[in-house]
């Protein structure tokens, strides 16, 4: 009976909520958290900065490519990210050593990232909404690939589509206010003045956004996975 009046909710975890859990986590575990935004987008930099005015002043085919591989990468880093972002949702003991352990899982977390990324990618250029779309469907694959050692990286983006069947419309809205939180508002904050000492501040508020973010989802990712499972 309790899960049919949970299902029922348009949410299946209010934003509202979701914001507070990923602030409380953030600051139940903000070391772990930041290391792991900071492993993330360093994978990205680091990929992307060598081959920066390339791809600025001539975003060829091979540009676009580097610009694919440099966000499967990141998405693959982000395994450490999702990790603590799990352990930090569920008030468990934050070990920063225990994503490390489990390395054999990168495979599937590349894989499910190499996907996630065609379809997102892909799905830009066309005003943005397959690419919500794509968002919407497959944003749990991380804590799939983290809490499910036993699927695949394929299998783990079916299990994220099975988590959001019957609440895409509050998906949709959940990742529209998630973009907010994480770039228009530190963009904003970017745009006021671009200065050397702007860009740094504007890449840990983003950090600090996303983390808080990555919380937050992973609230929601234990919310809808009890559901399934209770299904």
């Amino acid at each position: 009976m309790t899960t049919k009046s949970a299902a029922a909710e348009p949410f299946p975890l209010q934003p509202s909520a979701m914001l507070r859990a990923g602030v409380e986590g953030f600051l139940r575990a903000p070391v772990a958290l930041l290391l792991g935004g900071v492993i993330t987008f360093g994978v990205s930099m680091a990929t992307f900065l060598p081959f920066r005015d390339r791809i600025n002043d001539n975003p060829g085919a091979p540009e676009l490519v580097l610009i694919f591989v440099g966000f499967v990468l990141a998405g693959t880093a982000s395994y450490f990210w999702h990790s603590y972002a799990l352990d930090a949702a569920r008030g468990n003991d934050i070990d920063l050593a225990k994503p490390f352990r489990t390395l054999e899982r990168l495979p599937a977390q590349l894989v499910a990232s190499f996907w996630f990324w065609a379809g997102l990618l892909i799905g830009i250029p066309m005003m943005l909404i397959p690419a919500l779309i794509v968002l919407v469907f497959y944003a749990f694959y991380g804590y799939v690939v983290v809490d499910r050692p036993e699927l695949g990286g394929l299998k783990a983006l079916g299990t994220s589509v099975r988590l959001g069947f019957g609440r895409r419309i509050a998906l949709f809205a959940i990742a529209a206010l998630a973009l907010m939180l994480n770039f228009i508002i530190p963009g904003m904050a970017f745009m006021i003045e671009v200065t050397a000492v702007a860009v740094p501040l504007w890449l840990a508020l983003l950090v600090v956004t996303t983390s808080i973010t990555m919380v937050g989802g992973a609230a929601l990712y234990d919310v809808l996975n009890e559901e399934l499972r209770d299904g």
